[in-house]
């Protein structure tokens, strides 16, 4: 799926980019319109691409094993819901991280291209290095969204809406670090506990211990 996520995103770029009006290079830079296309096809990438990762985050997330196993028994559920709650959930926050982030990729990659193009750097490697760079950049600013995305559509349905607030808690109490358990334990007086003693007593027994035992296991069973 990335490699299609790739070839369309790249393609619609360009498309996007040829297609710009040239009156608008009065109003946009040019050096923005690269960034103004990335994020056009960002958007289309978000409503094509949608349904296939709401599919693939219920599937990878674990606690739908059980009642979700399969791939077919994840889209009869999806089916069952209207489009916002079914294929098409989280599809704003989608669209914000995928225009967000390749308006940056576009709109950076060129310049830094070229601050990094010289005498001693081969074209190639440059643009590798631009990309990755780029790329990097990109990443991190669009890293909320994806963990916003990740735990809303992971669910197969329920709630309507999920805020932030409400993943930021559900999150620290799947790691075991809930807030209200830390101010608890940090609150927590240790004198109010009750004194305890723990007497070891090691017993070894004596001779007359093991003859009464063997006396006790060699009396016949009487029955009554």
């Amino acid at each position: 799926m990335q490699t299609l996520k790739g070839t369309l995103l790249f393609g619609l770029q360009e498309a996007i980019l040829h297609q710009l009006p040239l009156s608008s290079q009065s109003v946009i830079s040019t050096s923005a319109l690269p960034a103004l296309a990335g994020f056009g096809a960002g958007l289309v990438e978000a409503v094509v691409f949608t349904p296939f990762e709401r599919v693939q985050n219920v599937l990878q997330d674990g606690r739908n094993y059980r009642d979700l196993p399969t791939l077919k028994s994840v889209l009869v559920r999806l089916r069952g819901q209207t489009l916002t709650l079914g294929y098409y959930r989280a599809f704003l926050p989608i669209a914000a991280r995928n225009a967000l982030g390749s308006s940056i990729y576009f709109g950076l990659k060129g310049p830094v291209c070229a601050a990094v193009a010289g005498e001693w750097c081969h074209p190639m490697a440059s643009s590798f290095v631009s990309g990755a760079l780029t790329s990097l950049v990109g990443s991190l600013a669009i890293y909320p969204l994806s963990v916003l995305v990740a735990n809303m559509q992971a669910q197969p349905g329920g709630e309507r809406t999920l805020s932030l607030r409400s993943l930021h808690q559900n999150s620290f109490n799947m790691e075991g670090k809930s807030p209200k358990v830390n101010a608890e334990v940090e609150h927590f007086d240790k004198c109010k506990l009750k004194p305890t003693t723990t007497n070891e007593k090691n017993f070894i027994p004596t001779k007359k211990d093991i003859e009464d035992e063997k006396r006790e296991n060699e009396k016949p069973n009487v029955k009554k």
